[in-house]
């Protein structure tokens, strides 16, 4: 039995939320990254009360149809419990959402609901290709409207 769900293409779905319990979302960048974003989001959570989930979009490369990606998603899913297991949080992540798409920017905008709460990790060691990444991440999620803390 799979530890998270398996991953479903990149669509959104529109029902109504029956739980009103804050949702928090934590971009899956790397390993590192993830492990630092889920201890802040973490500590968001626990004073508030609300769910950790993760976003980790799938590229596939376009000659590839868009329903059978390169990359093996056992890999992905096994990153992410590494990241979750590493970062030593308390409360349980509730759910991590994977879709396939052909760009990160169009995985984050079908994982990520409209005005929510994102953490996105920044590189524990500095690199000005790194600060870049985590800026240009950023910058990019509040100019479509989410709330983005930089951790």
């Amino acid at each position: 039995m799979p530890l998270f769900p398996l991953p479903h293409p990149a669509v959104r779905e529109t029902h109504a939320p029956t739980d009103r319990r804050l949702q928090i979302f934590v971009l899956f960048n790397g390993h590192k990254t993830t492990a630092n974003a889920l201890r802040a989001a973490a500590h968001f959570a626990a004073d508030l009360g609300g769910d950790i989930l993760v976003a980790a979009p799938l590229v596939v490369p376009y000659p590839l149809p868009l329903h059978c990606p390169d990359a093996d998603r056992r890999s992905l899913i096994a990153q992410i419990s590494g990241s979750v297991s590493d970062s030593h949080i308390e409360c349980p992540v509730h759910k991590v959402l994977i879709a396939y798409a052909r760009d990160k920017r169009d995985g984050w905008r079908a994982l990520l609901p409209p005005g929510c709460i994102v953490v996105v990790g920044k590189a524990t060691r500095y690199s000005p290709v790194n600060q870049f990444r985590a800026w240009s991440t950023s910058r990019f999620l509040r100019k479509q409207g989410y709330e983005v803390l930089v951790a």
